[in-house]
């Protein structure tokens, strides 16, 4: 029978050892590093979802803003009152040229339309 000196058993019993140490150790490891990178994805997530909710809600207080200074415009007002639709054809012409002053469609109350802007 094959004989093995004492030396190379302790050699052998000592890698082996040294082997499921490391092997062990790279488990610890990499289950520590997915669960650090699963944590950090999900800050990146909910961050960004903060931003995301800032960045529309500013969106909606400007849209709301220039709505109001729009609104407050005399010639706009005035335009928007008046119920003739050859008075709201004539304007919506001058509108035209500022994307920012485009007159919505208006119905009167009887649900007829009474302007459009040509472009909308």
């Amino acid at each position: 029978m094959l004989r093995v000196r004492l030396s190379t058993k302790l050699l052998l019993s000592m890698l082996l050892v040294s082997a499921a140490l490391t092997v062990s150790s790279l488990l610890f490891v990499r289950r520590f590093m997915q669960a650090q990178v699963r944590r950090e994805i999900q800050a990146d997530l909910r961050n960004s979802e903060l931003t995301f909710k800032n960045l529309q809600r500013q969106r909606e207080i400007t849209l709301s803003r220039s709505a109001q200074l729009m609104a407050d415009l005399p010639t706009l007002r005035a335009l928007m009152t008046a119920t003739n639709p050859r008075t709201i054809q004539a304007h919506a012409g001058v509108r035209r040229k500022h994307p920012a002053r485009r007159i919505a469609p208006r119905t009167s109350h009887q649900t007829r339309r009474m302007g459009r802007h040509p472009s909308a």
